[in-house]
């Protein structure tokens, strides 16, 4: 994944931070990138409870993106958790684990 602003190395509210996402729905997935923006997160969340069952996502940022800036972006998408998506938010080059919490 290419970086692109300071901003993915930690501070996602300067500018947009370039991301990966791998929608997991049932049975079909679907991979998409592109800038994390308000705009971004409505459709990722539209996409994720679209058919109703649950759904999991994988978001991957850049690999220099600290700690901070991991926990700043993953709380973007509480709003999802509250509705049963589950959400993993990795840096690239992480092995991401299964995006579903052990049973």
């Amino acid at each position: 994944m290419a970086e692109t602003s300071p901003s993915s190395r930690g501070d996602p509210n300067d500018d947009p931070v370039p991301i990966s996402v791998l929608v997991v729905r049932g049975r079909s997935a679907v991979l998409r990138s592109g800038c994390l923006t308000p705009y971004a997160v409505e459709m990722m969340a539209e996409s994720a409870l679209q058919d109703g069952s649950t759904a999991a996502l994988v978001v991957t940022v850049g690999a220099t993106t600290n700690a901070a800036g991991l926990q700043r972006l993953s709380s973007r998408f509480d709003r999802l958790r509250e509705r049963g998506v589950h959400v993993r938010v990795i840096r690239d080059g992480d092995i991401p684990r299964s995006p579903w919490p052990a049973a």
